[in-house]
């Protein structure tokens, strides 16, 4: 049979030779019996050497069938001389192994598989271990024949038989205990990492056959072949040579190589061991860095979502190791930096991120580590990542490893990286933006808690910029612009205004620009503002930023503008921008040089004071209240008459006060409107409105006296005139009138003037004052007004009326002389001294007895100036009279023979001449304290104030003093003083800032219900407002209430600020935030800005306060709860 099997080509074997041996099969296994081991031995080599080569016919071919039935024929005599112990069985198993592995090394072609088979069919082997297992396991490995000839017959055969080989000689499945011993596992993991690997270096026809035989290994182990692996040398070699497997970068090869590791890469990654994870962790992080680095397309990148089986299965401890956590940190800043952006690789980055946040114990280093990490996060544009970077960043325990101050490159780093991303890539922007929102939010509120906000300030304000304009090519990131814009500031990168207010304007004209979109209204608006505020604060303003500023305006001012969006039913950005911007705007210009640059603008702020838009309208009538009296630098006559005609049309109060601003300096435009503009203020009855109306007939009153005809004060009378609260204002008007034009006052003495219960009392003064003039033009009227004084000195019990009246009588007598007094009216007069008056109405009483009979230092001063030429006529008690003494005195000392002449005319009324010298000396000391007042650090306004609380009372000057934080000792000293008032208020106004100064008295008045006090106060703080630009304010921190309410009501505003406050809440009101001299109108917007919720003490003075009114204007265009 030897010779047979040598001198056979099995290539060349047709059916009739296997027949032949067929017929002689009989004689053939006759003499294999006859042979011994040798022999039989001999016989095996000459088979092996003629079927273990390449080419070997394929399975079903008549040379198959001929190696079969001799290989056959081998196998059961050698079976029958085992069982019947002839031969040695361990040797015998040996041998046929040897043959086995050799058929397998032979490709295994089809032909091969059937024999491997056989061989298995007939032979029993034993559990492979050592030198015997790495064996079959090398000839395993040696698969790589692809035959000629029918394709079908060779993958069917191989496919079904090397699987099924493996299973039966190698893996045997049924022997759980030895599948798991290390020996046999680490060769069948080696051999299935090796399947996985050589997958590209077999022909497309055997990547089946090794998927297969794969397969029945991870069956075998129950699909998690590499569980119970301890080797931890063991798993790095077999992860290394992944690793170059996918490295190659024709990686992956072909759709069914991508598939194939996309299934059982799980399965190489499925270790759970935390100390093997420990061992082997950098291995495991270099194979999934290299399989992130690669660019897969289509299904291929299916591949990634299996990395989560490793994320996900690692034991919690893991992600509490340190350097687990470096070796993870550097990976993914490498995959970060080099990987393209896939979602997957993303998802799994922000997993990890997630675990270790929550797991690793915080320090200043692996702080460090982390933002290096985060940094990175900021280049992609992904959604789930920007919210693992938002969620460690504000993760408590973490804060404090930050450290800002030393860590501020990889904060700028951030910012740069958010701004340079590549927002076209996103697939979700919205949940992107959203989650970049709050990551930005929480960065930059940490970056300002430290100060150290300045150093980002160009990058924060770039990638504002940066992500308006990628909104405008459609890619949705409105939310993250919103909160740039929001933070931005450029305080201190002042020369990078003019090109970001350029690019803006250019998105401005962009007619394709969504404003309607998202939030990129709000953020358009915050943008600008910052702007705004960011141009502040400097001496001198840059002239280029400013003709920037003015270019933007003038855009959204134009003609032609809509400043409606039919989307949002609300204002769009031209409107936003102007309403927001233009106040902020023109307050920083208020009282500077730059004041001119505005002229551009005003012609259109004053069409738009006219404008169909409420908002618009009234926000354009409060840039010309913040203008005040520079608005006249603005505009010319033109404008003045343009502003009158639009009050006269809709008698807005807005507008009122722009006139009243504009009034000194385009006087001569008001003469031919006076009687219509009247006639408009007689249409609002509302307190407040008429207050202001009269108080800019005051400014009238003062240079053009002459408008009030008797038509015009007719109509005062009429409808101003009797407006209770309005009064005392009236008054001090008609004072001002009643000096050059008396006489037009005539036909209202008795009709309304006299009237006493159409007037506060505390304002008798103005009203005698007026009575006495109009007597004094108009002859028929002296005994009528004399009398009306007497009847109010008779009926009155008011201390101040009485001396109000006492002073108006020693006017009278100074103007009409003695003889308009009865006898019986001085003896009522007289009277009075007894009646327990209070001193200074006995002292004013006494001065006007002596007056009377000729006693009066008037009398003397009178008598000086007739005889020597140079004392002049005295009028004490009258507020405002300045007589300067001093010179009086050196005069009468320098002349001695002037003196001697008053001497003698003096002797009229018999007195010595060293009398008329302690005359002179007493009225000397009375002007130097007349002197003393006009000195005072007090406002002008308080010489009215001081005449109304100087007049003892119990509520006069010093209830005031006592509430203004004032000890009785310094009470005592003003006390002493000429006009105690005024020292007050000069001391109070000497040591606090004017503002400040003037609420705090307003505040007092009010409670001490001295509303004739409080009147003019609140009206000079009114016509104050607007004239004094302050820095922008600088919170802590954000409050989160802004309270808004009416003066008049503070102590319960106070009240519930205390409870909020108690509660938890931070609250912003303008007593305690406000000094002096500050703007009203930018302080409340920046507090309302800054809020979270305002809340509005509603009552009947707020719904009429103007101010209160410009409380609710940002309210509504800064979407804040109400």
């Amino acid at each position: 049979m030897e010779t047979l099997i040598l001198n056979c080509d099995f290539s060349n074997v047709n059916d009739e030779t296997t027949n032949e041996f067929r017929s002689e099969r009989k004689r053939y296994k006759e003499q294999l019996s006859s042979l011994d081991y040798v022999g039989i031995l001999s016989i095996v080599n000459a088979f092996q050497t003629k079927v273990c080569v390449s080419g070997f016919p394929g399975a079903r071919s008549p040379g198959s069938e001929y190696a079969d039935l001799i290989l056959t024929t081998i196998l059961q005599t050698i079976r029958w001389k085992v069982d019947e112990n002839i031969f040695p069985s361990n040797k015998v198993e040996e041998r046929l192994l040897a043959l086995y592995i050799e058929l397998l090394k032979s490709g295994p072609g089809s032909g091969h598989c059937e024999l491997l088979q056989l061989i298995t069919k007939h032979v029993e082997f034993q559990d492979l271990y050592g030198d015997s297992l790495q064996n079959v396991i090398g000839g395993f490995k040696e698969i790589f024949y692809v035959e000629g000839g029918n394709d079908s017959i060779y993958i069917d055969t191989v496919k079904r038989v090397y699987p099924d080989q493996l299973s039966t000689l190698v893996i045997r499945s049924d022997k759980e205990d030895r599948l798991r011993s290390p020996e046999v596992h680490r060769a069948l993991m080696d051999l299935f990492v090796f399947y996985l690997v050589q997958l590209p270096h077999v022909p497309d026809t055997l990547q089946t056959v090794l998927i297969r035989a794969q397969d029945k290994i991870y069956q075998a182990y129950h699909m998690q072949p590499f569980f119970g692996i301890q080797d931890a040398g063991f798993y790095r070699s077999q992860l290394l040579r992944v690793v170059d497997f996918i490295k190659d970068p024709k990686f992956p090869q072909n759709r069914q190589i991508c598939e194939t590791t996309y299934r059982k890469l799980p399965n190489i990654l499925q270790i759970k061991d935390g100390k093997m994870i420990a061992e082997v962790y950098a291995d495991i992080c270099q194979l999934l860095k290299e399989i992130s680095l690669k660019r897969l397309t289509g299904e291929n990148t299916d591949l990634l979502k299996k990395l989560d089986c490793f994320y996900k299965e690692i034991p919690i401890e893991c992600f509490k190791n340190p350097q687990i956590f470096e070796t993870w940190a550097a990976t993914s800043q490498e995959i970060l930096e080099k990987s393209p952006h896939e979602k997957i690789t993303g998802n799994e980055l922000a997993y990890t991120t997630d675990r270790f946040t929550d797991n690793l114990k915080p320090n200043a280093n692996l702080g460090k580590i982390w933002l290096s990490v985060i940094g990175g996060f900021c280049g992609w544009v992904h959604e789930k990542l920007m919210r693992a970077a938002e969620r460690t960043l504000s993760t408590n325990q973490w804060k404090s490893c930050w450290k800002w101050k030393e860590n501020m490159s990889i904060a700028k780093a951030m910012i740069k990286a958010l701004t340079n991303a590549d927002y076209s890539s996103v697939e979700n922007a919205e949940d992107y933006s959203s989650n970049a929102e709050s990551f930005l939010e929480k960065l930059l509120d940490q970056l300002i808690l430290v100060k150290v906000f300045k150093d980002v300030e160009v990058e924060v304000a770039e990638l504002t910029m940066v992500t308006m304009e990628a909104f405008g090519k459609g890619v949705a990131v409105d939310r993250l612009c919103r909160t740039a814009s929001e933070k931005m500031s450029l305080m201190n990168n002042k020369h990078l205004i003019k090109g970001y207010l350029e690019r803006f304007l250019c998105l401005l004209k962009n007619e394709d620009f969504d404003w309607d979109g998202g939030w990129i209204t709000t953020a358009g608006v915050d943008f600008f503002n910052n702007l705004i505020k960011s141009s502040g604060g400097d001496e001198v303003r840059d002239l280029e930023m400013d003709e920037a500023f003015i270019q933007v305006f003038l855009f959204c001012l134009s003609e032609d503008r809509e400043y409606i969006s039919l989307q949002r039913q609300h204002l769009n950005i031209f409107g936003l921008v102007a309403v927001a911007g233009l106040p902020q705007y023109t307050n920083l210009h208020t009282g500077k040089t730059t004041i001119g640059r505005l002229k551009p603008l005003f012609p259109h702020i004053q069409r738009l004071m006219d404008d169909d838009d409420e908002m618009i309208k009234t926000v354009m009538r409060t840039v010309t209240r913040i203008l005040g009296e520079e608005v006249t630098q603005l505009m010319d006559t033109q404008g003045m008459e343009n502003l009158i005609n639009l009050y006269i049309k809709e008698r807005d109060l807005a507008t009122l006060d722009a006139i009243s601003s504009a009034y000194e300096g385009h006087s001569e435009a008001l003469a031919s409107h006076f009687l219509p503009l009247l006639k408009a203020s007689t249409q609002k009855t509302q307190t407040n409105e008429i207050v202001m109306q009269t108080m800019f007939l005051k400014k009238v009153a003062e240079k053009q006296p002459e408008l009030f005809t008797k038509e015009a004060l007719e109509l005062i009378f009429k409808h101003h005139f009797m407006e209770k609260n309005a009064n005392p204002q009236v008054l001090m008007v008609l004072d001002v009138v009643s000096k050059s034009h008396a006489e037009n006052l005539e036909p209202f003495v008795e009709s309304h003037l006299m009237k006493t219960d159409l007037m506060m009392e505390l304002m008798a003064h103005y009203q005698f004052n007026i009575l006495i003039r109009i007597a004094a033009k108009c002859n028929d009227k002296q005994s009528l007004v004399y009398s009306y004084l007497m009847k109010r000195l008779h009926e009155s019990n008011i201390e101040q009326v009485l001396i109000a009246s006492i002073q108006g009588l020693r006017e009278m007598h100074s103007v009409f002389g003695t003889d308009i007094f009865t006898q019986k009216d001085k003896m009522y007069i007289e009277k009075i001294k007894e009646k327990g008056a209070s001193k200074t109405v006995t002292d004013l009483v006494e001065n006007l007895l002596n007056e009377l009979e000729g006693r009066s230092i008037a009398k003397v001063s009178k008598d000086v100036e007739e005889h020597s030429g140079q004392i002049e006529k005295l009028e004490i008690g009258v507020a405002g009279t300045k007589v300067v003494l001093k010179k009086v005195h050196r005069d009468v000392k320098e002349q001695g023979e002037e003196i001697e002449g008053v001497k003698q005319g003096l002797g009229e009324v018999n007195t010595r001449v060293d009398e008329v010298e302690m005359d002179v000396a007493d009225t000397k000391e009375r002007v130097e304290e007349v002197d003393k007042k006009t000195m005072s650090n007090a406002p002008i306004w308080s010489r009215d104030v001081t005449k109304l609380l100087n007049p003892e009372s119990e509520h006069d000057w010093r209830l005031l003093a006592s509430r203004l934080g004032y000890s009785p000792d310094d009470i005592r000293g003003w006390a002493t003083q000429s006009d105690p008032c005024m020292a007050l208020l000069s001391e109070w106004y000497a040591t606090h800032r004017t503002f400040e100064a003037s609420r705090g008295v307003l505040t007092i008045l009010q409670e001490m219900n001295r509303l004739d006090a409080a009147i003019i106060v609140e009206n000079a703080m009114k016509a104050a407002e607007g004239v004094v630009t302050d820095e922008p304010v600088d919170y802590p921190e954000p409050p989160e209430i802004f309270l808004s309410y009416q003066w008049g009501h503070q102590n319960e505003v106070k009240l519930i600020c205390r409870h909020l406050e108690m509660a938890g809440y931070k609250c912003w009101m303008d007593i305690g935030q406000m000094g002096g001299g500050d703007k009203l109108f930018e302080k409340i917007d920046s507090g309302i800005r800054a809020a979270k919720i305002v809340i509005s003490c509603v009552t009947e003075k707020y719904a009429k306060s103007p101010n209160c009114n410009r409380e609710v204007i940002p309210g509504q265009f800064v979407c804040k709860p109400w």
